[in-house]
């Protein structure tokens, strides 16, 4: 049974009053590279049931390493676009506030009643909000392929790091 708290993993023999030591673990558990892209994994003690339970457990840690470090480099990508979103997100507010605002201070009844140089800020700002919504959207679109991409990073691992043969009991 595997008991799992903030600072330590515990792994208990089936011998319910006999819990495993690390040192334990470490004389009983080996890896080594098997090729060019395999590990083997072997474990050995005198209780088969521990020595496949020691094999099984090695195996799904250190895919559920590789995946948690590889979302955890996803997760990061994802915070940091995100605060580009934010930012550009003010950027399209700020540029919106500037054209109401203009518009307000020079209120006319229909767009013909504008001067030139009116027509012409209004058209700058308008062309300001634009372009703000316009890198608002890459940013959002860079946050949604970051997203997707821990999406097939699982899938990924779980394709990629298979057990070949499972631990068996002896």
């Amino acid at each position: 049974e595997k008991n799992q708290s903030p600072n330590s993993t515990r792994l208990q023999s089936t011998d319910a009053t006999a819990p495993i030591g690390l040192q334990t673990i470490a004389e009983s558990v080996a890896a080594a590279a098997d090729g060019d892209s395999l590990v083997r994994v072997t474990a050995s003690n005198p209780d088969p049931e521990l020595a496949f339970r020691l094999a099984d457990a090695t195996l799904a840690a250190y895919r559920e390493t590789v995946l948690n470090s590889r979302i955890t480099q996803s997760e990061s990508a994802v915070t940091f676009l995100q605060t580009q979103v934010d930012a550009a997100l003010g950027e399209v507010n700020l540029a919106r506030d500037e054209l109401d605002a203009y518009l307000t201070a020079n209120p006319v009844q229909s767009a013909e009643d504008r001067s030139p140089q009116q027509q012409v800020e209004v058209d700058r700002l308008t062309a300001e909000v634009e372009r703000a919504e316009g890198r608002y959207s890459l940013a959002r679109d860079k946050v949604d392929a970051a997203n997707e991409e821990m999406a097939q990073a699982t899938v990924e691992i779980e394709q990629r790091y298979q057990v070949l043969d499972p631990p068996e009991v002896p």
